[in-house]
């Protein structure tokens, strides 16, 4: 089973900027690491009011974030330490 997570330094950066408590991962748990395209989350948060403004939580965490979401391992299978 793996989820999402955001790295330590990230979390850190957004909970400064922001107040919002954030939890990041340090790089050791951080198991895998996915190059990503913006583009389509971009235009899917723009049809939501929430997240249409720049000044939003999710465009910050986007930009700190880049071309790479992060995943780790809650139960890894069998074998994988």
């Amino acid at each position: 089973m793996l989820a999402w997570a955001l790295p330590a330094d990230v979390a850190d950066r957004l909970r400064a900027e922001t107040g919002q408590p954030f939890a990041g991962q340090p790089p050791g748990n951080l198991h895998f690491r996915v190059p990503v395209d913006r583009a389509c989350q971009r235009k899917a948060a723009w049809l939501h009011a929430s997240q249409i403004s720049p000044a939003a939580v999710l465009w910050r965490r986007l930009e700190l974030q880049g071309g790479t979401e992060h995943l780790r391992w809650l139960l890894p299978p069998a074998g994988v330490p």
